[in-house]
């Protein structure tokens, strides 16, 4: 019972709102008990070599459906690599298994022990007959990010031997690899392929390597590189903040081109890059009139988390009355004011006649008629209002008002919202006055990426793999803050992995909220100062590194 239940799509419900999205998922739910069950007897009672069309069907039928049931190859992945750490021997059993999907199971736990001596058993499924099944084995090379597995990556990028997925999904996999020599392979890749995937993956490679060597080689094609392939290199070079010859290429080819969506894409690596002497750059552009390169210097000010475009961008939201242009200004607002005590902020405001230091003397106040104020400015536009609101409202209304009245807000909460509830969620949890139990009152409907990320934080059991769709879900723009529920979640490998990937690859507010994080694990793993300690060595960015620092001192 205890199986069909943690693969039923259980999670799905809480968004169901009518019969037939009730009856699909129930068919989901069937499926993956009829997936099981195949499972089961597949691995109870082997068949021979002697199979009937009917049984080479339905493995087949298997196959497809597993494809289409993440719950149920996540369970199954788990188990596989439960089984293998308590049994290391179990690790021959599955690699030689026939069964499509424990195949790409037993790679994927591979991939999430991510153990050097475990990625041998992957190298024979190089060649096997299924070529998704040798997609998947790529992958996992790849992110074991040891060159000694170059040569047998570069053997699969040979088209001629080949079929162009497995070309594609190699080379992506050499960029992950930290052998600087793979990037003038790929580079011929690139110069010999007819194939636009391929030449596509060649690139994205190239710019995932991240080395001043793979750098070279992207500004050495974008000269000659069709319209659609400039545009990839540029919006590469923004991902690559450690190597300075990336933002010098920009910031010459900033000055000499006079396409308006070049620009636009150059302001936006430029930001990502957190290129602090291009601030003035980014100023400038915000008052231009074309819309394109208006909205890029609004992301380029974002990306950058200077907090002295708190002014300049709240004084464009009075001139700038569209509804777009609000919402993309008060979004960078919001999370450049994530990097920021609300002291900070307030220095950043004396120029404006803003309403946050009335706020904070509401709180002083505590009567009845400022609590109703404080209610109101929760659910404000604005969102400075918002999280000034909370923290005043926790200090003049009781525990338990402040807890419904932040509950009742997860539904409509904004990240930074988030970021500010969540640190007085996990006080309270701490001081056992709060619980997951507490947040059941909320109506299924609105149980959105807020209350899964709260949700998180209060208890350990069902609730990390909703967690770990979000972080790993690019598109959401709770990712960063999602980050700092796994303190409430039983430390694991994985864990790590995912906040450390953050530290390494992402943007400003992905790796603060991620060094913050891994410092506060640090204080319950001391294990972990080794791995803050090398991640400060090389953030180049003093407020990660200052939230590094808290966990290694």
């Amino acid at each position: 019972m205890s199986i069909l239940y943690s693969t039923f799509p259980y999670r799905k419900f809480n968004a169901c709102n009518s019969v037939q999205q009730h009856r699909t998922l129930c068919n989901q739910a069937f499926k993956g008990f009829l997936l099981l069950l195949g499972i089961g007897i597949r691995l109870c009672f082997p068949v021979d070599a002697e199979d009937t069309a009917n049984e080479i069907s339905f493995e087949s039928y298997l196959k497809d459906l597993s494809q289409t049931d993440y719950a149920l190859k996540d369970k199954l992945t788990r188990r596989i690599k439960d089984e293998i750490m308590t049994n290391p021997a179990s690790i021959e059993k599955y690699s030689s298994s026939s069964n499509f999907l424990v195949k790409v199971c037993f790679i994927h736990a591979v991939a999430e022990l991510n153990r050097l001596s475990d990625y041998e058993f992957l190298l024979h499924f190089l060649g096997d007959p299924d070529a998704e099944v040798v997609i998947e084995a790529i992958k996992a090379l790849g992110t074991s990010q040891n060159a000694q597995f170059a040569k047998c990556l570069r053997d699969k990028c040979d088209i001629t031997k080949n079929e162009e997925s497995i070309v594609c999904t190699a080379l992506l996999a050499l960029g992950e690899l930290e052998n600087a020599d793979s990037s003038t392979f790929i580079y011929s890749i690139y110069t010999s392929a007819n194939s636009y995937s391929i030449r596509y993956s060649a690139l994205t490679a190239l710019g995932k390597m991240r080395t001043a060597p793979a750098i070279e080689k992207l500004t050495a094609l974008y000269p000659s590189a069709p319209e659609n392939s400039k545009n990839l290199i540029l919006e590469l070079l923004g991902k690559c903040r450690s190597i300075p010859s990336a933002t010098d290429f920009l910031d010459r080819l900033l000055t000499t081109t006079s396409d308006t969506k070049n620009q636009a894409l150059i302001l936006c690596s430029l930001g990502q890059l957190e290129s602090e002497q291009h601030y003035q750059v980014f100023i400038k552009y915000l008052q231009s009139d074309d819309k394109t390169l208006f909205h890029a210097a609004i992301k380029a000010l974002e990306y950058l988390g200077d907090g002295n475009a708190i002014y300049p961008l709240f004084k464009t939201l009075s001139e700038r009355f569209e509804v777009e242009n609000q919402e993309r200004i008060y979004a960078a607002i919001e999370t450049i004011c994530a990097l920021y005590s609300l002291e900070e902020i307030q220095s950043y405001l004396h120029l404006l006649d803003h309403p946050s230091r009335i706020i904070t003397q509401l709180a002083d106040l505590g009567t009845p008629s400022s609590e109703t104020i404080l209610r109101e400015l929760i659910a404000h536009d604005d969102p400075i209002n918002r999280i000034f609101a909370i923290h005043a409202l926790t200090k003049s209304a009781s525990v338990e008002t402040a807890q419904r009245l932040l509950i009742q807000r997860l539904p409509k909460a904004s990240p930074i919202d988030i970021a500010h509830i969540l640190p007085l969620f996990n006080q309270w949890r701490q001081e056992s006055l709060l619980s997951y139990k507490d947040l059941t009152g909320i109506d299924p409907a609105s149980r959105t990426e807020p209350f899964i990320i709260c949700n998180a934080l209060l208890s350990q059991s069902d609730s990390f793999n909703q967690l770990t769709d979000i972080i790993r879900n690019e598109r959401s723009p709770f990712r960063w803050c999602a980050v700092y529920a796994l303190i409430g979640q039983n430390s694991t490998d994985e864990h790590i992995r995912i906040i450390t990937g953050f530290l390494k690859d992402g943007f400003l507010i992905q790796r603060f909220y991620a060094a913050r994080t891994l410092a506060l694990l640090a204080k319950q793993h001391t294990s972990l100062k080794p791995i803050l300690q090398s991640f400060y060595e090389t953030e180049t960015n003093e407020k990660v590194k200052t939230e590094l620092k808290n966990g290694i001192w």
